[in-house]
């Protein structure tokens, strides 16, 4: 199949289950595998996931000696894919909310994923990611967060309390000395730059350019600050 034919051929559901934010649809669109949650269009590995990868480096990169990352959301396994080729990591957790995502990744996701969650280094944590960092004690040197389209762009209602202070302050306790937090978005919010220069010694902003549309926007935060 060429790229035009890819382009124009329709959708396959590779299947489509219930969940907890709606409805999960699980699709393929020519090579390029989709996820559409309660009918909002989630993400793709279009691109092979060059903005998700993009900011695990980044993230990475920001943090001193990074040893423990925590993943806010699993979705196509593209963040979680290029994580796992960083050797100095020795416990990645990914906390996300949907056991069907999770299945998937174990199933009909295996083949192009090639199994990332049998890495021993990987600790699959299901629920709400800011519950899932409530919950635990552990410091973590590195946290990324892509569960939405943006804070201006839920996937859920309920994900609305990551982008608020008292979220991003449990971040920054939860971060050692020199942790790094970064967060994705489908364009800039200076709001949440502002509030995380407030928690961060260092705050970097990036453009991600994408085929059509306004860039990518991650945001970088380094040196949480303890209040």
């Amino acid at each position: 199949m060429t790229s035009g034919d890819a382009a124009d051929a329709r959708p396959v559901v590779l299947d489509r289950r219930p969940g907890v934010a709606g409805e999960l649809v699980l699709r393929r669109h020519g090579d390029v595998h989709e996820l559409v949650i309660d009918g909002t269009f989630a993400m793709s590995d279009h691109l092979d996931g060059a903005s998700e990868r993009r900011q695990v480096d980044l993230t990475l990169a920001a943090a001193r000696s990074p040893r423990r990352l925590l993943l806010g959301g699993l979705g196509l396994g593209l963040a979680l894919d290029q994580a796992r080729r960083t050797p100095e990591l020795a416990h990645i957790v990914v906390a996300e909310v949907e056991p069907t995502i999770v299945e998937w990744h174990r199933s009909l996701l295996r083949p192009m994923r090639g199994g990332p969650l049998d890495d021993g280094r990987v600790e699959v944590r299901i629920g709400d990611v800011a519950d899932v960092l409530a919950a635990t004690g552990e410091p973590f040197d590195a946290i990324a967060l892509d569960v939405d389209n943006g804070p201006d762009w839920l996937i859920r209602p309920a994900n609305a309390r990551l982008y608020e202070p008292s979220f991003l302050e449990v971040v920054s306790d939860r971060l050692t000395a020199d942790g790094a937090f970064s967060i994705w978005s489908d364009r800039r919010v200076p709001a949440l730059a502002t509030a995380l220069h407030e928690r961060f010694e260092r705050v970097d902003e990036h453009d991600v350019a994408v085929p059509r549309g306004q860039p990518d926007w991650l945001c970088v935060a380094a040196g949480p600050r303890r209040h």
